[in-house]
């Protein structure tokens, strides 16, 4: 679909790659040998706030103890589509808070900005 992915098999690369990489979308499975790295998604959504993350697990949401820190999530034993529809909704939705985001930036600068290449133009004072 035109999309860039990573895979981190080790747990010790994923901060570093996200870093270096800086991706739209993280795709997520907490469940790791010796138990469930619960923390591991609140530290993620605390250091990349603007970045949503899809939890992967085959636990349904209302098992999960902290769903409302993941962005959204995807049972395993998917359907492709499924999946599909849920990154393109989070990317989507991504997309949406980043142009609300540099709305309210541009009108605090006094600066006009148009959806896609755009040069800011300076807004005179009006007393």
């Amino acid at each position: 679909e035109g999309h860039v992915r990573m895979s981190i098999g080790k747990l010790e690369f994923l901060k570093e790659a996200v870093e270096k990489f800086d991706p739209d979308l993280i795709i997520l499975d907490l469940y790791v040998r010796g138990g469930i790295l619960w923390n591991l998604l609140g530290e993620l959504k605390t250091r990349y706030p603007a970045t949503p993350i899809l939890l992967f697990t085959a636990l349904h949401p209302k098992e999960l103890p902290l769903p409302n820190e993941a962005d959204g999530w995807a049972e395993k034993s998917f359907l492709f589509e499924d999946l599909k529809h849920k990154i393109q909704g989070l990317l989507e939705r991504k997309k949406e808070t980043l142009a609300f985001t540099e709305a309210i930036l541009a009108k605090a600068s006094n600066q006009i900005v148009l959806p896609g290449p755009s040069v800011p133009a300076a807004l005179p004072w009006i007393h």
